[in-house]
């Protein structure tokens, strides 16, 4: 929510609220926002702090979260998919085996494995964070609506 705004309207059945955390600057709270302790101001439809971005993830932004998210599981599916292969030629490259006396050869050996876990582990880690923010775009209810029922 910008800097000092006031609300849109003023109605008897309705109370209009301030966020008595935005440090005094009487800033009108909607009844979906939630003050984000680490950036300090309210967020519209807040989900969560997202420390990859340094950001709150909320209305105005859930859609390049997600972009962003669908972007680092298929770049991670890929890194795997490219160290499968590398370990894969590393073992069975030519019939002499030659490379396999490079000093070189322990190392693209391990760093393959490496690499080819930890693609599975963020293509899975980012896997599960998407179809998570998927259900709450269904839902139409934020990570931090759903911690206040």
């Amino acid at each position: 929510m910008p800097e000092g705004m006031q609300a849109p309207f003023h109605s008897d059945h309705m109370k209009n609220v301030n966020c008595e955390k935005c440090l005094g600057k009487e800033t009108w709270k909607p009844i979906r926002a939630h003050h984000c302790a680490a950036c300090g101001f309210c967020v519209f439809k807040m989900d969560h702090h997202c420390p990859w971005i340094n950001n709150c993830v909320g209305h105005r932004n859930m859609k390049y979260f997600l972009q962003f998210v669908i972007y680092v599981g298929i770049s991670a599916a890929y890194l795997s998919l490219l160290m499968f292969i590398s370990f894969y030629k590393l073992l069975s490259h030519s019939k002499p085996k030659i490379h396999m006396n490079k000093p070189w050869y322990a190392y693209a050996f391990i760093a393959s494995i490496i690499a080819f876990v930890e693609g599975l582990l963020f293509a899975f880690f980012t896997y599960e964070l998407m179809g998570e923010q998927f259900e709450s775009i269904e839902d139409n209810q934020s990570y931090v609506d759903d911690l206040k029922k």
